[in-house]
């Protein structure tokens, strides 16, 4: 909702996999992904993103419910460019967006 309010146009899926062929298919500015999920882990799509040429500078915001240094230096070698703890800020959401890092 709060993406919807900032004025984004937002796709979500709960399934890892198909998410990979909405980013693709979508080709968005900036995805959001919780870290842990049953399938696979946001580091891992990260990881697939950042690989591709052609999604390599989508930005990555990493959604977790962890506070603890491993986990968040895990998501910025992974390639992400900002993380977020649950439940989210909007104003810090909306920094991200924004910001240039």
């Amino acid at each position: 909702m709060t993406l919807r309010e900032l004025g984004h146009e937002v796709r979500i899926t709960d399934r890892p996999r198909s998410a990979l062929e909405l980013i693709h298919a979508s080709m968005p500015d900036f995805v959001l992904t919780d870290l842990f999920m049953p399938d696979t882990s946001g580091v891992d799509i990260a990881r697939q993103l950042r690989s591709d040429p052609a999604t390599q500078r989508i930005r990555l915001i990493a959604v977790t419910g962890y506070s603890d240094e491993l986990t968040r230096e895990r998501t910025l070698e992974a390639g992400f460019d900002g993380y977020l703890l649950k439940p989210v800020d909007p104003a810090a959401l909306q920094a991200l967006l924004v910001s240039d890092a």
